[in-house]
């Protein structure tokens, strides 16, 4: 007689639906406050750009315009498109023509490259100055700002009426999303550049002090610290007890985060390289990208690997699945579509300098910026 495994068992992954982003919207990075980088838009290729626009300006002292690098991944609500620049600018374009609807600029022209969060009529973003905005979403005028110690590159999540995001001045920051006000924050142990991800009332970030923290929303104690074996730039995608986590030491880590207990380590067995890239998970496999070149599909049970699709350059942007299709960009300047269960190549387009933005995907479109400043907008 057949046994089911106990890891299913452990994590609930028989019975829990994985959240996914609603079909006409990409309102956050990943997608949905989980991360799990799932849509419920199922966008198949082969994709023509439908526009693209180059984003340019003058740098703050002055001179030639220069292309604005594009790191943010973008959000698409109500048929806009949101995303930042390293030129100093939070950009909000008509998804359907590409038109500029409006540009807000930040303070002394910081870079932007946390991803916004868009809510009702709020886009929330930070910036590298260590600012912290809200802007309103039809007009981009600023309806209020909160200062941190230091840059912010992690990009906003939210539960209920809260904001929450990390700075590198080594604190996660909970905010009244109405007003700005500080709710509570939590000292890490040292930088936080990921986005945290939120499940039921539970908050989970790690970062550069090698522990992945879970944290009670409600009042921002700590519910644990587990060790995850080295430094994280990555975020965590979480789907009931299991939490899954790439770091910088090379491995993929999943994690039954209420016990505190890995579950299982998964490290390429030739040339690992650290994992940048922010975990998708389904029904079967953990997807992800590695600085090793390569798009890791990993069995969600064993932590084996399925498949590997190997680009020319690094992978760390995000993966993306809609459908029976998984997106990524990579460092050689191609965006890729792949099969999920099979890792082959349906489709690619070269977008002419590297991706590090992942891509974000709702309203019968796919959108991704690069770092030559060019975001497009690509649809069937």
């Amino acid at each position: 007689m057949s046994r089911t495994p106990w890891f299913l068992i452990c994590c609930g992954l028989l019975t829990l639906s994985i959240a996914r982003s609603p079909a006409d919207r990409w309102a956050q990075f990943r997608g949905v406050p989980q991360l799990t980088g799932l849509s419920q838009e199922r966008l198949g290729p082969p994709l023509r750009p439908i526009w693209r626009r180059q984003l340019r300006s003058a740098p703050p002292d002055g001179g030639a315009p220069e292309a604005e690098r594009i790191r943010s991944s973008a959000a698409i609500v109500g048929g806009r498109v949101y995303v930042g620049s390293d030129g100093g600018y939070v950009y909000c374009f008509d998804l359907r023509t590409g038109k500029q609807v409006w540009r807000f600029e930040t303070k002394e022209r910081w870079p932007v490259s946390a991803s916004p969060l868009v809510l009702g009529n709020t886009v929330y973003v930070g910036d590298e100055g260590g600012i912290f905005y809200a802007l309103d979403a039809g007009s981009g005028v600023e309806q209020w700002r909160y200062a941190t110690g230091a840059q912010i590159v992690s990009s906003a999540n939210y539960w209920r009426d809260y904001v929450l995001f990390g700075s590198y001045d080594n604190h996660v920051y909970c905010l009244d999303r109405g007003t700005g006000r500080l709710v509570w924050k939590y000292e890490t142990g040292s930088y936080v550049h990921a986005t945290p991800a939120v499940a039921d009332h539970y908050l989970f970030v790690a970062g550069c002090d090698a522990l992945l923290h879970v944290i009670d929303i409600r009042s921002g104690e700590k519910v644990n610290e587990i060790d995850i074996l080295a430094q994280a730039g990555a975020s965590p995608a979480v789907v009931g007890d299991a939490l899954y986590l790439g770091n910088m030491d090379d491995s993929v880590l999943a994690i039954d985060w209420r016990r505190g207990k890995l579950l299982w380590q998964y490290r390429p067995q030739r040339r690992a390289q650290p994992f940048y890239s922010s975990a998708a998970v389904t029904d079967r496999l953990v997807l992800v990208g590695s600085r090793d070149r390569k798009l890791h599909a990993i069995d969600r049970q064993t932590g084996r690997v399925v498949w590997t699709f190997r680009t020319h350059g690094r992978v760390d942007s995000s993966p993306v699945v809609s459908g029976d299709t998984v997106y990524v960009g990579s460092h050689d300047g191609t965006l890729y579509a792949l099969a999920v269960q099979t890792g082959m190549r349906k489709w690619s387009y070269p977008c002419g300098d590297r991706i590090t933005a992942s891509p974000a995907v709702g309203s019968g479109r796919l959108v991704v910026g690069t770092e030559g400043g060019v975001l497009y907008c690509f649809g069937p």
